[in-house]
């Protein structure tokens, strides 16, 4: 799942506790504190950091990390349609 070491693994049942404690249809988990220091560049860090501010300040909704690619959705009707289909048009 995570070969290069930025997202806590071991911590999916957790975040799918709180997706179903909650009654969420998504969950955006952040990276940082990184699992392995040394898995982000020092150049990644940063521009994740400057890709996250933009986002807080065009959207003005906080995040700590828009970057991150670790979803966790649940089965719900109330999910997006494109979210719910194979295509989710990347």
């Amino acid at each position: 799942m995570d070969a290069d070491g930025t997202y806590p693994s071991e911590q999916i049942a957790d975040v799918i506790d709180v997706l179903q404690r909650e009654n969420l249809d998504f969950i955006s988990c952040s990276r940082f504190p990184l699992v392995k220091a040394d898995a982000m560049s020092s150049r990644n860090v940063f521009g994740n950091k400057m890709l996250t501010l933009i986002f807080g300040l065009l959207f003005w909704h906080w995040l700590k990390d828009s970057q991150s690619g670790m979803w966790v959705f649940s089965a719900s009707d109330s999910a997006p349609d494109a979210l719910r289909g194979t295509d989710l048009g990347v």
